[in-house]
This record gives C-alpha cells, structure tokens and sequence, in this order.
C-alpha cells in the first residue's frame, strides 16, 4: 500500500501521529541548546608571556625575537606573526589545516623549553593557548559620543561606567576595551633640581613605589627616558603626589639648636600631571576616532543567552549614561 493510500484510508492514526510529533516538538525545541558560533578548534595557537614593566622594544628583543626564532621550524605552520607590547609578548601561530595541533602543541612546548634559561628571570614562563570559537567575542559594544566627546573621554565612561556592569552579566568571561587611550600620572623630574638638592631618581621611586596602589602605573620622567612606576598604596589626587616627602634637612644656628628645617617635596623635583599612554590600536566608528567593547562569553555558556542578557544590559545602561553618550551592537 502506498503512503498516500495510507494516509487516505487511515486518517485517524495519522492525526494522532501528527499530534504526537508536534508534542515532542514543543517539549524537545526548547530545550535544545542553539549556539551562535558552534564549537570548533581553529588551526591557531598563542604563545603568551608576561615581561611586567618592560618597554615594547625590551619585550621584542629579550622574549618575542628568541621566542619565534625556537618555534619558526615547528612541522605545519603557516603564519608567524607577533605582538610586543608594554610588559606583554604574543606570538600567533597558523598551522596549515589537518595539522595535528596536540602535536604541534607539544613540539611547541618542547622547543620553548630549550630556551627557558635564555628568557629575562622576571619574565612568566610562555603559555600556549590553543584557539577555538568558544575565544571569539559573543559581541562587539560600540560606545557613541556626541558633543564633541574624545575617543579618550569614551574609554574612561567605558570602564568607569560599562565595563563593570558588563562583567558581571551571566556567561560573560571577559571583556576588553578597544580605542582610546588610558590615562596615566605622569612626574617628569628635572635632573639640575634633582642635583642642586643632593637627591637621586633612586631616592624618588623607592619614595613613590610604597605610595599608590589606585594609580596602579606610572611613569617618572628623566630626559628622554620615561620610567615605569609600579606602586601599592592610594594617592588621592595629583596634589598629593607632589606634596610627596623626599627628604628633609634640619638647620642648626651656632650653638647647635635645631632652629628650622627644610622640607624637599616631590613638587620641587619633578613636575607632576596627568597624561595618556600611547594607543596600541585605533578604532574608527563611522569615520570618527571611537571606543567598542568586546564581550567573551565563559566557554559552557550558551552564546545565545549570553547574548540576549548583555543586550538587556545595555538597555539599562543607555538609560543611565549620561545624555551625550549611547551604546550599541556592531
């Protein structure tokens, strides 16, 4: 008999299949997991390593350059690129596809380790980060400004403002602001007053670095050389960085009684003032200099969810921005 007889003859009995189906549709659909962005390995490798307060050039002559060099011959790459930055080495790795990436992986690891004793002391061991779609951002945040708003000026709203309420969205793992510069204290110090006063750059950094955790980075200026500031308490504001002790002297008249003493401040060293680290990367929104956020989601969250949650995040967050300033999906 043929299906059409069948369905013809038998009406009831395919009805009541029909309405079976349509049942374990509507109890199975919604619980199946939809993902943006399947999982998927990709033919792409990082290796990682943090060199903590070392210029770019530091990083790609002392780590980037000797870690290339050690890998470069690895079975099945592709493409070697690199990335030296302020304190951070990455080297990108592309093996051709079909490559065994557990095997490149280990042909990696080995490599690096003839070279462990080459890299600075106070250099992180390298890291291997094998790539996925899981690593893609669920979604890029434009941040728009009106009013003449900088680039600048958008990155501080982005992280005073968004980058919190972002994180602690469900599912989300990360997010990373792109554009913009941030801002840092700046104590650029005048090596005559330094010597007319008997003090050292050494004497000034071992004063600050105890002094300011909020900062978190600085620079003390010298010349041409900019030195990087790492400290760990507060300040409060620029004016008590500059009003910052370095030394003091006491003055004695004639019989050897104390009858003043002089106070060296920061302040009289060293001009002190905020300034703006310079951009590793530029974001251009509708043709105009822009800030954008990337959101990562955790790799066992639905990107989906995740999706819609950050999307309901923004909303309260447009509504509390001030008036000039709006985000939205790219």
């Amino acid at each position: 008999m043929s299906l059409t007889n069948t369905i013809v003859n038998r009406p009831t009995t395919i009805i009541v299949i029909y309405i079976v189906l349509i049942s374990l549709a509507l109890v199975v659909l919604p619980n199946l997991a939809v993902e943006l962005f399947p999982e998927m390995n990709l033919p792409m490798m990082i290796v990682y390593t943090a060199y903590s307060g070392a210029s770019p050039e530091t990083v790609e002559e002392t780590v980037t350059k000797r870690i290339e060099s050690v890998i470069s011959n690895v079975s099945g790459i592709n493409t070697l690129m690199s990335t030296s930055s302020e304190g951070v080495s990455m080297v990108m790795i592309q093996f051709d596809y079909g490559t065994d990436l557990d095997e490149a992986s280990r042909s990696i690891d080995d490599n690096l380790n003839i070279i462990s004793d080459m890299l600075p002391s106070d250099a992180s061991s390298p890291t291997i980060f094998k790539l996925n779609t899981n690593m893609m951002p669920v979604m890029n945040i434009a941040v728009i400004g009106s009013n003449g708003r900088s680039a600048n000026e958008l990155r501080q709203i982005a992280q005073d403002q968004v980058q919190t309420a972002l994180d602690r969205v469900p599912g989300v793992s990360s997010t990373t602001i792109n554009g913009g510069q941030d801002e840092f204290v700046r104590v650029a110090v005048d090596q005559n007053r330094l010597e007319a006063y008997g003090i050292t750059l050494s004497q000034v950094g071992q004063v600050l670095f105890p002094q300011n955790y909020q900062i978190g980075a600085g620079k003390i200026t010298e010349g041409d050389i900019d030195y990087l500031i790492r400290t760990n308490a507060e300040f409060t504001s620029l004016d008590e960085i500059r009003r910052t002790l370095l030394s003091s002297v006491n003055n004695y008249d004639a019989r050897g009684n104390v009858v003043s003493t002089t106070v060296i401040t920061l302040d009289d060293v060293a001009e002190v003032s905020y300034a703006f680290k310079a951009a590793n990367s530029q974001v251009f929104i509708n043709g105009e200099p822009g800030v954008y956020i990337s959101v990562s989601k955790e790799s066992d969250a639905n990107s989906v969810q995740v999706a819609a949650a950050v999307n309901k995040a923004i909303e309260e967050l447009n509504r509390n921005l001030p008036e000039s300033v709006s985000l939205y999906v790219t």
